[in-house]
């Protein structure tokens, strides 16, 4: 008897439900082996083969690497679009539900088109144990899906973000096209492996045969650069810098974002920022670098160098150095992993030295904790640390975190959870300092709900803040 999707769910709220029946390895990526019988990408393909291969002819730009990813597609969509394209976006995780994921023309998903394209997939899983064409996992299906709505709504391209690594990622059934490697750092190292080259060789994966791509600076002496040099002469793909494309010729920070002076096809280009950190200057450099080769191959048509500053100048990035003009300000920053780390220390320094800055982290158990630390621990601006147990079965326990925490910094303290760690980061900070909440993305949910109350509490007893910056 075939399944009909009517009968499974009918609006967004049953689709969620049925979307949560399936694993879910986000939730479980401590407890899993990265391998070809666990991220079987072959068997992907034929389950999304009788949905009609709707990634097939789809002009796709590959994202994946350890930092900037999503900053990066983001980029991308703004400029593509400022070129007078249509674009369909996907990226993760997601803050509070899974439609963020998936962007048309700069907007979340409609959730009838999430609903009507999740329809078609659903009679594959229910009518499975006849065919064995059920998709596995909850990202299987997200990814899935997102091919069908880009394909549903006839966009020019699409901007796709890896999920985990590259190789054996779901994404990397899209046909050879453009490519962006961004910045490699550690990341989930027991699966992608314990150095940076091991983890570079999964992320090059997606440059293939009949496709080129992009590279982002790297550390040299990292290694990183060289494995992506040996895959481009493997596949024979041109691999270019993005550094060589658009040098970046100057970078002023302030408290209201970067002001980036940018060579771009020969001529200097000034972009203004709504973003926090030099990083964002990089990811900048990255999507310029891509657009420019998407020129040069005559893929797009070359827009307005005013069209495409003014469309950067509106780029909106939550959960990245998201600023909350409360009092004390907030900054809820997504980083959970050493270069993450890396970055928010040199955003920090850049936007505001000599501000006494106190740290509130919840850390997943499977992160690097010690390097996390370490890394956060070179700028001298923290005063104290505050330590809660994240709201997931993969959550690191505060105590746990606090005794990895005392190993850099001599001020620590553990609370029960994050509400208890806000109210306690908020008893100990003078209004002139800065709060800084960093370590997962699962919190940021919750940090942004409580700033926005705060903010409108702010403004009750003392009238109108500065403009809100996110």
């Amino acid at each position: 008897m075939v399944t009909s999707p009517q009968r499974l769910f009918t609006d967004l709220a049953g689709a969620y439900d049925w979307l949560n029946s399936h694993i879910n390895y986000e939730r479980e990526l401590g407890r899993i082996a990265y391998n070809n019988r666990v991220f079987e990408l072959n068997g992907f393909l034929r389950r999304i083969e009788a949905l009609g291969r709707p990634q097939l002819g789809l002009r796709t730009i590959h994202i994946a690497g350890t930092r900037g990813k999503g900053s990066a597609a983001l980029m991308l969509e703004a400029l593509l679009r400022a070129s007078g394209l249509r674009v369909a976006t996907y990226t993760s995780p997601h803050i509070r539900e899974y439609r963020e994921r998936i962007r048309i023309d700069g907007e979340v998903i409609a959730p009838e088109l999430f609903v009507r394209c999740l329809q078609r997939i659903a009679p594959l899983d229910e009518n499975g144990a006849a065919t064995g064409l059920q998709f596995k996992t909850v990202f299987e299906h997200l990814t899935a899906l997102f091919f069908l709505a880009a394909r549903a709504t006839a966009v020019d391209w699409a901007v796709v973000e890896t999920g985990l690594g590259g190789r054996l990622d779901a994404t990397n059934v899209v046909e050879p096209g453009p490519v962006l490697l961004t910045r490699i750092g550690l990341e989930h190292t027991h699966l992608l492996g314990r150095t940076i080259p091991a983890i570079a060789g999964e992320k090059a994966a997606i440059l293939k045969p009949g496709g080129w791509g992009v590279v982002s600076a790297q550390a040299e002496s990292e290694g990183a650069m060289d494995i992506f040099a040996q895959r481009a002469r493997r596949t024979g793909a041109r691999l270019d810098r993005a550094a060589d494309l658009c040098p970046i010729r100057r970078v002023t920070p302030d408290a209201s974002g970067l002001r980036v002076v940018v060579e771009f096809e020969g001529e200097l280009l000034t972009v203004g920022l709504p973003l926090y950190g030099p990083c964002q200057a990089e990811n900048l450099q990255n999507a310029l670098a891509m657009l420019s080769r998407l020129r040069e191959e005559g893929l797009i048509a070359r827009a307005p160098r005013e069209a495409l500053a003014t469309a950067l100048a509106s780029v909106s990035i939550p959960g990245r150095m998201e600023r909350w003009p409360t009092a004390p300000p907030l900054i809820i920053d997504a980083a959970h992993c050493p270069t993450g780390a890396d970055a928010l220390v040199q955003a920090l320094e850049a936007h505001f030295p000599g501000t006494r800055t106190h740290l509130l982290v919840g850390m997943m158990a499977d992160k690097e904790h010690d390097g996390f630390f370490a890394a956060l621990a070179r700028w001298p601006g923290w005063r104290r640390v505050v330590c809660y147990p994240v709201d997931s079965p993969r959550g690191a326990s505060a105590a746990d975190l606090a005794d990895c925490a005392r190993r850099h910094f001599p001020d620590v303290t553990l609370c029960t959870d994050l509400a208890a760690g806000l109210e306690l980061a908020l008893r100990i900070a003078d209004k002139k300092d800065q709060i800084v909440a960093a370590g997962t993305v699962v919190s940021i949910a919750f940090l942004q709900d409580w700033a926005a109350t705060r903010l409108t509490m702010d403004v009750q007893q003392d009238g109108p803040s500065e403009t809100q910056s996110r």
